[in-house]
């Protein structure tokens, strides 16, 4: 366009009201025609099955949540323990406990064999 055509020609209103009532209901029967079809019985039947078992799986975990809430509360109720005053105590070196402790191991796993072998 020109400068001269687009001086003389007019700007839209775009706030006054529409007076072609044609177009309102053009796109109103458009809007109709694009809704979706209703769901199948079938399809609904489904999607209530998987509620029903989601809603299942919310009730378990809830129970299973107040459960571990009660045992935390329990626990925490004990009083704590201070590694300076533990129940028991390891006089021996960590390295000779754990020598025999394998020791002790090995021998358990071979009476276990001796005991599978005359079985």
């Amino acid at each position: 366009m020109t400068e001269k055509t687009s001086d003389s020609m007019p700007e839209p209103d775009t706030d006054a009201p529409n007076m072609d009532p044609g177009i309102e209901e053009g796109m109103h029967e458009r809007a109709e025609k694009e809704k979706p079809p209703p769901p199948e019985p079938a399809l609904l039947d489904a999607l209530r099955c998987r509620v029903e078992e989601a809603v299942k799986a919310i009730e378990h975990l809830r129970t299973t949540n107040t459960a571990l809430l009660k045992r935390i509360r329990e626990l925490e109720k004990r009083p704590e323990i201070d590694r300076d005053h533990a129940f028991f105590s390891l006089s021996r070196d960590p390295d000779s406990l754990k020598n025999d402790l394998r020791s002790f191991i090995e021998t358990l796993d071979e009476y276990m064999e001796q005991e599978r072998d005359d079985a």
